[in-house]
């Protein structure tokens, strides 16, 4: 058995497994909207091909351009001011329509806009599958900064947003200058690990790791 490095078990550790709360339509193919998953780094998946002993997958593929084709198959989507998680498909706010578009690659976003704008890395220019982050309706405040909207950029340099204006899940051109763009999709390659329905207990990677590994991780 193969050392697993510190740096790597405390990465593990820190990638929470997503439990996407939506029923409906998968836009990856061969897995249900709702099932578990964690986004990996690429160079760690050796150690979770057991997943397909369980029933599960590993995929690869460009997340930027999925996660764009899927907050764009919601375009339309109503929107609903202090909607919670559980409410998509049928109802977003800004946070939480962003929450669910990146669940769905594995990637687990704060509950509200302003904690969002601390994922990922801080960018100076808009970039395809970036979160944008505006002061706008309703702002929450801390000492760093005032957020009350976020939207996902495309590739054109639009935004797709639950927008309070329209009341609904929108694509439309920017309008407004950032206060913040995240980039919160990795640089490196990464591996979605999808589960089965079914899977309990593992609330990180690592936990998924130990119980793939029966316990021999050294």
């Amino acid at each position: 058995m193969k050392h697993l490095p510190h740096a790597d078990r405390e990465l593990l550790q820190g990638l929470r497994i997503c439990r996407p709360y939506e029923n409906g339509v998968s836009l990856i193919d061969g897995i249900a909207s709702n099932s578990p998953r964690v986004l990996i780094p690429t160079r760690l998946k050796e150690w979770f091909e057991k997943a397909f002993k369980i029933g599960g997958l590993l995929i690869e593929t460009d997340w930027q351009t999925l996660v764009l084709k899927i907050a764009l198959s919601k375009v339309g989507a109503a929107y609903r001011r202090r909607s919670h998680p559980e409410s998509g498909p049928n109802y977003y706010n800004c946070s939480t329509f962003t929450m669910a578009v990146f669940a769905q690659i594995g990637i687990e976003l704060p509950r509200f806009a302003i904690d969002q704008s601390y994922s990922g890395t801080t960018i100076i220019r808009l970039a395809p599958a970036s979160l944008a982050f505006f002061e706008n309706h309703y702002p929450i405040a801390d000492p760093d900064r005032k957020i009350g909207h976020v939207g996902i950029v495309t590739k054109a340099g639009k935004l797709i947003h639950a927008s309070y204006s329209k009341g609904a899940v929108v694509c439309e051109k920017l309008t407004q200058t950032p206060l913040v763009i995240q980039d919160v999709i990795p640089e490196e390659a990464h591996t979605l690990v999808v589960l089965p329905l079914d899977t309990k207990g593992a609330q990180t990677a690592l936990d998924l790791l130990r119980r793939f590994q029966d316990r021999r991780v050294t």
